[in-house]
Formats: C-alpha cells, sequence, structure tokens
C-alpha cells in the first residue's frame, strides 16, 4: 500500500474545478461522478463528504453522506487499518506527492470488499499542512478474489502432487528431451540433474524384463487413448530392496492433432507389493486372534446367515459353531431392548444400509438355554475385492456386570445417600433443562427451596441419628407431595429444592402450602420425646422471562429467606423488584464503601512500568509507578478493587474514592515523591470525576500542596470513560496537559473506537489493553493488532505501553512488535507504594 501517482483523469478536473471556486452547485455533481466513489475530507472542519457512489459500492442508500474520517477508518478491516493510517499521514505530512491504499471495507450486509483508493491533498496551507484532501475509490473485488482463487489452485495442485510423493516428467516428441522433477530423480536413486534426458537413458533405468513391454504400451496406448498407466519394475542394486513405479501418463497434441508431447506423474507402488505378499499370512494370524479373544464374534453371509461362531460366541449364545451355520442370525443371536422386545437386529441393518454400526450399541441376549445376559456390540459390513457387501461380522462382548456397576454408580452421582432423593449435581442439571425448556417451548415451572425450621434442636438435641432419621422422613414427605415427573432434592444439610415442571407459580404456591401444612402437622417421636418441626418454603417461577440458573436459584434462596424472616413455616414467592442475593450483596458493599471513604479504610498500592524497548514517546525515562487502591475491611483484611469498584460505579462513589487517592497520593506521599526526582506517578480518573467541574481546581489545590512538579503527574483516562463521555475526557485532557501534566490513554483496544479516539485528543502515552495482550502469544493477529499500535504511537509521538504482561514469552513479543514499555507480573508485581518510594 505504497503510495502511487493519482491518473490525472480521475481526480484532476474536479479538484480544479473546486480550487477555483466554481458554483457550488457544479462540486457535488463533479464529485458525484468519479469513479466507483469518493470522498472527500476537509481538515479544517474534520468533515468528510462521501459521494453516493462511495456508499452505493458497499451497499449503501444510493446518497452522499456526510461524517468524519472515523466513517471510513471504522469500516477498514483490522489488517488493513494500520497500513491505511500511516499512508495516509505520510501523505498529509507531505512526504509524498499522492497516496495509494489497497483495503477492504465492510459492507452494508456484514462482508467486505476489497477497494482502491487514490488521491492527493487537493489544497494545503503555506506551511505545507494538508487542508483538503480527495480521494478516488476503484471496486477491484472481482480482481482480487481472482487472484486469491488461481494461487489456491495452484496451492493446492503442487500441495497433491507432494503429498503423493509423485514426481513428474515430460517429453517432448520434437526434440526426444525428457525433463524430471527432483522426485523423479529420487526415485530413480539419482542425484538431481544427473539424468541426460534421453529416451534411452530413461529405458536403460527399467528392469530389462519389463522394458519392451512399457515402450510398446507407451506408443499403442497413447495413441489410442490419450492417457494410459504403466507399471514397471526398477534396476536395483545388488543387496537393495526391489522397487516398481507407477507412472499415469497423458498426450498433449499440436493443432494438427498429433501428439506433441507426453506429460505425467510417477510414484513408487513397491509397497503394494509387498502388502499383498502379507494378506495371506495376516488372513492367517487374524484367524488364531479372533479363536482367542474374550469378545463374541459372529460372521454372517449376505443373507444373514450365520457363517462362523468364535468360542467367546459358543459360550456365550449356547450354540456350537457347527449347529449354528447357515440358521439365520437372528435365532442364534437373539437380541431384545431394555423392555423385553424383540430389537432391530444390528446385522439386518448392516446389511440393508451396507455400512456399520457404532461400537457402543448394546441390547439384552437371550441365551439358548433361557437366561439373559446384556451385550455391548458392533457390526460391520465384510466387502469383497470389488467393494460389494457379502456379509458381515458382529463383535460383542458381555457387559452384564459391568452395567449393573455402571447403574449403581450413576445412582450414586446423581443421589443423596442418606435420603435417596436427587443430590445437588442431579438437581441443578435438571433445573438447567427446566430453565431451557421455558425459554424455548414457553413452558411455565416453578422453583422451590424448602428450609427446615428447628432442624437445629434434633439434630443437636437428640443427636445425629435423630436428626438424619427425621431428613429421611421429610424427604419422603417432599415425595408424596409432589409429582411424578417432578424434581425433589437434597441440596444442603437441611434444605431442600423442588423442580415442579409444568407448573404454573400459583399451582407451585399451592403445593408448598400443603408441603408447610404436612410438615406443621408432622410429629417426630425419638427416644420417647416429640419434635416439632416446620418449613420455611422460597419460589420462583420459571419463564417465561430468561433466567440464568444461578439467578433462580439466589431468586429462590432470598424468598425463602423471606419466609423464614417472616415467622417461619410459610411460604414466600419471589416478586421481581424484591431484588436478589447480588442486588444485597451490592447495596453491603455500597454500605461498606461509604464508611472506608469516611473513616479512611484505603491504602495505596503501586505497580511499576519498566522500558523493555527503545526510546520513550512521552520523553519520562525515570520510574513510573501507577497508583493502586486496596479497601481495609472491617477486620482489617484486604479487600482487592475488583470487589468494591463494581458497587463503587453503580452507586456513584468513585468520585470521592479518586479524590481520596488523589490527596494520600500527593500530600500524603508528596515529601517522598520530592525527595523521589525520578519517580513519576499515573492516576487513574474514572467518568464520575472528569464530569466534576470542581476536580481541576481540586487537583491544583493538592499539587500545590504536595509540591510535586506536573510533569512528573500522569493522569490515565480509560477508554469507557471516553465511551461515555468524550467532550469531559478531552477538556480535562487539554487543561491538564497545559498545566504541565501528562496525560495516557488507557485499556485502548478493549472497544470498536480505539482508533477514532486517537484523532479526538491528544495524550502523551497509550497503555494497551490486557486482552490484546493475553492474545499475541497465541493469535499471529493478535500480534498485528499489536504491532499496527506500537507504529501509530510511535508516529504521533507518544508511549505505547502493554498491560497485564504476564509471561516471559509476551515480554519477548512485545519487544519484537517494538513496545517500548510493559507493566504486569512479569515485570514487576504491586506493593504498598511505601516501599517503592
Amino acid at each position: 500500500m505504497s503510495p502511487e501517482p493519482e491518473p490525472e483523469s480521475e481526480t484532476a478536473p474536479a479538484a480544479r474545478a473546486h480550487a477555483a471556486g466554481e458554483p457550488a452547485q457544479r462540486w457535488p455533481q463533479a464529485f458525484d461522478g468519479i469513479g466507483d466513489g469518493a470522498w472527500d475530507w476537509d481538515l479544517r472542519t474534520g468533515e468528510v463528504r462521501y459521494s453516493p457512489r462511495w456508499s452505493a459500492m458497499l451497499g449503501e442508500p444510493d446518497a452522499a453522506v456526510a461524517g468524519g474520517i472515523g466513517h471510513w477508518l471504522g469500516r477498514v478491516h483490522g489488517s488493513d487499518l494500520a497500513g491505511c493510517w500511516a499512508g495516509l499521514q505520510r501523505h498529509l505530512r507531505g512526504a509524498t506527492a499522492t497516496f495509494s491504499l489497497e483495503h477492504r471495507l465492510r459492507t452494508a450486509d456484514g462482508g467486505w470488499r476489497w477497494v482502491h483508493a487514490r488521491g492527493r491533498a487537493v489544497e494545503r496551507a503555506a506551511d505545507g499542512s494538508a487542508l483538503r484532501v480527495l480521494a478516488v475509490c476503484a471496486d477491484i473485488d472481482a480482481r482480487q478474489r481472482s487472484q486469491r482463487r488461481e494461487r489456491a489452485r495452484q496451492r493446492r495442485l503442487q500441495a497433491a502432487v507432494e503429498a503423493a510423493g509423485a514426481g513428474v516428467f515430460s517429453f517432448d516428441l520434437r526434440d526426444h528431451r525428457c525433463e524430471w522433477d527432483a522426485q523423479m530423480h529420487r526415485l530413480h536413486d539419482l542425484a538431481p540433474g544427473s539424468y541426460d534426458g534421453t529416451l534411452a537413458g530413461w529405458a536403460a533405468r527399467i528392469h530389462p524384463d519389463d522394458t519392451a513391454a512399457v515402450l510398446e504400451r507407451l506408443g499403442r496406448g497413447l495413441r489410442r487413448h490419450g492417457r494410459i498407466e504403466l507399471e514397471f519394475r526398477l534396476r536395483i542394486e545388488p543387496g537393495r530392496a526391489p522397487r516398481r513405479l507407477r507412472c499415469a501418463v497423458r498426450a498433449v497434441r499440436d493443432g494438427a492433432g498429433d501428439v506433441a508431447q507426453i506429460v505425467g506423474l510417477g510414484w513408487d507402488v513397491s509397497a503394494e507389493a509387498a502388502r499383498r505378499q502379507a494378506l495371506a499370512a495376516q488372513a492367517q494370524r487374524w484367524r488364531a486372534i479372533v479363536h482367542a479373544i474374550g469378545d463374541g464374534v459372529v460372521a454372517t453371509d449376505e443373507r444373514a446367515c450365520v457363517l462362523f461362531l468364535n468360542p467367546a460366541a459358543e459360550r456365550m449364545t449356547g450354540w456350537s459353531s457347527g449347529e449354528a451355520m447357515g440358521a439365520p442370525v437372528a435365532q442364534v443371536l437373539a437380541l431384545s431392548d431394555e423392555a423385553g422386545a424383540v430389537a432391530p437386529h444390528p446385522v439386518h441393518a448392516c446389511l440393508r444400509r451396507q455400512e456399520g454400526e457404532p461400537a457402543d450399541g448394546e441390547a439384552a441376549l437371550l441365551e439358548r438355554g433361557g437366561r439373559h445376559r446384556h451385550i455391548r456390540h458392533c457390526v460391520s459390513p465384510m466387502r469383497a475385492a470389488d467393494g460389494a457387501v457379502e456379509g458381515a461380522v458382529l463383535a460383542f462382548q458381555d457387559v452384564t456386570q459391568a452395567r449393573r456397576l455402571r447403574q449403581a454408580l450413576e445412582h450414586s452421582a446423581s443421589h443423596d445417600g442418606l435420603t435417596g432423593l436427587a443430590n445437588r449435581v442431579a438437581f441443578e442439571r435438571d433445573l438447567r433443562r427446566a430453565i431451557a425448556s421455558a425459554d424455548q417451548e414457553g413452558r411455565a415451572h416453578t422453583l422451590c427451596f424448602v428450609d427446615l425450621d428447628r432442624f437445629k434442636l434434633v439434630n443437636d438435641g437428640a443427636g445425629h441419628s435423630a436428626g438424619d432419621a427425621l431428613l429421611r422422613e421429610v424427604a419422603a414427605l417432599l415425595r408424596r407431595k409432589s409429582r411424578a415427573h417432578d424434581t425433589v432434592a437434597r441440596i444442603g444439610g437441611d434444605e431442600f429444592a423442588l423442580v415442579l415442571l409444568d407448573c404454573a407459580i400459583g399451582s407451585g404456591e399451592h403445593i408448598a402450602r400443603q408441603i408447610c401444612q404436612e410438615m406443621e402437622r408432622m410429629r417426630f417421636v425419638w427416644d420417647g420425646k416429640a419434635y416439632y418441626v416446620g418449613a420455611s418454603i422460597g419460589l420462583v417461577q420459571l419463564g417465561p422471562q430468561p433466567l440464568a440458573p444461578a439467578e433462580a436459584i439466589d431468586r429462590a434462596d432470598l424468598a425463602c429467606y423471606a419466609a423464614k424472616a417472616g415467622g417461619r413455616n410459610r411460604v414466600s414467592v419471589y416478586a421481581p423488584g424484591d431484588g436478589g442475593r447480588a442486588h444485597d450483596s451490592a447495596v453491603r458493599i455500597a454500605a461498606g464503601l461509604r464508611n472506608a471513604i469516611e473513616a479512611d479504610r484505603f491504602c495505596l498500592f503501586a505497580q511499576e512500568i519498566r522500558r523493555i524497548g527503545g526510546a520513550g514517546g512521552d520523553g519520562d525515562d525515570g520510574r513510573q509507578l501507577e497508583i493502586l487502591v486496596r479497601m481495609i475491611g472491617e477486620g482489617g483484611e484486604l479487600i482487592e478493587p475488583e470487589v468494591f469498584i463494581p458497587a463503587a460505579q453503580a452507586y456513584d462513589l468513585m468520585g470521592g474514592i479518586d479524590r481520596w487517592v488523589i490527596r494520600a497520593a500527593l500530600r500524603g506521599h508528596g515529601p517522598r515523591l520530592r525527595e523521589a526526582g525520578d519517580v513519576s506517578i499515573r492516576l487513574n480518573l474514572s467518568v464520575a470525576s472528569l464530569r466534576d467541574p470542581a476536580l481541576w481546581p481540586f487537583l491544583q489545590q493538592e499539587l500545590a500542596a504536595s509540591g510535586v512538579a506536573c510533569g512528573r503527574i500522569h493522569f490515565e483516562i480509560g477508554e469507557a470513560a471516553l465511551a461515555q463521555d468524550l467532550a469531559s475526557a478531552a477538556r480535562f485532557a487539554a487543561v491538564a496537559r497545559r498545566a504541565g501534566c501528562r496525560v495516557s490513554l488507557d485499556d485502548f483496544g478493549k472497544g470498536v473506537g480505539s482508533f477514532a479516539c486517537l484523532g479526538q485528543f491528544e495524550v502523551d502515552s497509550v497503555k494497551i489493553d490486557g486482552g490484546l495482550v493475553r492474545r499475541m502469544a497465541g493469535s499471529a493477529v493478535g500480534q498485528t493488532i499489536v504491532e499496527s499500535i506500537g507504529r501509530i504511537c510511535r508516529s504521533m509521538g507518544c508511549a505505547a505501553i502493554a498491560e497485564q504482561v504476564e509471561d516471559e514469552r509476551s515480554l519477548e513479543l512485545l519487544r519484537r512488535a517494538g513496545i517500548e514499555y510493559a507493566q504486569g507480573y512479569a515485570v514487576a508485581r504491586p506493593r504498598p507504594l511505601l516501599e517503592l518510594l
């Protein structure tokens, strides 16, 4: 995509008309008629006008479109974007007379179209900077696709020849010269280039007993058919294994219809002869194996009549091979399904479809003596040399004992050992199925959580044996009150759950109240002492609104808690708006945050950013520390930001946290920062802070109190904050940079508008999102994206910093990509700020 001269015939007339100030109505006419499409970029206003043909080329309505350069950049394929932008930037700087960019653009239907954009700056300022750029876009999609198809065809052909191990040769009948490729030389045990190219020289390499037949068949066959196959032996050195070649030869005729050239492929077929010789011995070995194995083997003819039973099959069926010979296989191998009904015989199915059955088929086998055993079987057709099915072979093994053991293990894995109810694993499986049927089929179900009241009195007062006996009685009660197709599970010590299928919430509430009434009437006696327990039941409806399994469990648990809090032995139905456990947790965290801010229960950590590559774009060669915050819990424990930051964002507390961090870093650590003259710090700002008009006066006050030079302060603004309020972020960045502070764009590449953000305001550094960095190790595309970001940063004079660099492999890839700085566990782990100053 290097710059090329712009054709005069496409841009010059429109450019001259525009520059000459022709009437306004004539310029759109000229612009709209250029090429397959065009765009006109006014760098003074930032507006770009796209012609109707440009829109139509991409499948959009045939009308002119006005927008920014991002309208074009946002459509450029990710693999082409960096090159396009770099080529355009070179031209804008005046490094090239024109620009020429071949790239893919996303069409309206989500596809990609190859476009060739050529253009130049039609207006420049006195200092040479571009003021207006005109580009003409030609549709080259068909040409690109044709070239790719041809290259792919050539690659497939070459790969096929190489995969076959074939050599290629040709013989020109006009000059009687033959040409071989390197593989043909190897097949004839000749060094590359040592063959003299004569037919006699080739014939001398053929075994004497085959030479005459090969030459005679070659001449006769090509004259008659134009294409033949030859097979012959080669002369071999004493002591070497014999070699046999097969050649596929085709005649190429001239305009008169005479054979002018012979072309063909040759490959080694020596192994085939060895295989044929080994077949007889192999057949004998297989016969011995079939007799020795413990699995039963039955062979039939094409009519499904028995030809052979091995000793294991004789033992399991009760038939001897002699007795079974010629009998229908369904009589000798009598199979039935789980219900005892005669099952379709796998041999019949195999012969009908002429293909094998799966190896995991199971059935019940009725022995000749009347005993049943379970078998696992597989069947395959027997084919003649021509591929015709001439019978079938069925192998089977006795799995009676294994099946009983599997059934016992499956039951144990999905059922509670004490009560016999489904366990939590089975409950969660059935819950997922119920939710899926509600989502996909519009069915309505009810989830119930049952928590026993006063169970602890029984378990602790009468002992665990009494508690276990009570749980078994409760399990029996729940079975009686539920329906056969419902799931009844024990999911915890004294916690149960029911999935009531095809049961609306009103019917589910009725069943739950019946359970509560039965529990209230239940009198549990142990060692002559009567105990009375109850049940608090929480219900949630499954369907018609989509609901994740975890959310359904949380809601049912919350409803159960509400029932218990409301007086026990009652039913509570979750209703939207009651909130959920996640909501309650967020509220609790938010309340704790307010207390922490008021009580100063935060502390500062920092993570060092280190140089790994060339000169940094922001000119900061000292130590750089990103300031991190931890909350101190009421018990003195440290709480990581991923726990409290989401709640702070949801409840508008981020501004307070940002101010706490700024004050603690600048005032609290100002003296140490002044002494450590080579250290600069990075402070993160949330969108809430950026929107606060009092933020900059507050920062000025804190900076003055700290005595730390503004040049040692970097403010990090996340890409998400830009997406929420670009204007506020841009205003703050401009003010901060004028004061001498530095600004960094954080999490670059996390969103879809990353590159567009770079053009909106100036930054001193760009921090590449850790997700892009992690994908580099397993993705060439990921490496290319990071390399492109690095190039763009260097072209803009800002530093590129990779985040979340976790291993040496990533560090090496980043160095190769030209990234100057890195941050992450592979570089330095977060530590208390005091330890780093």
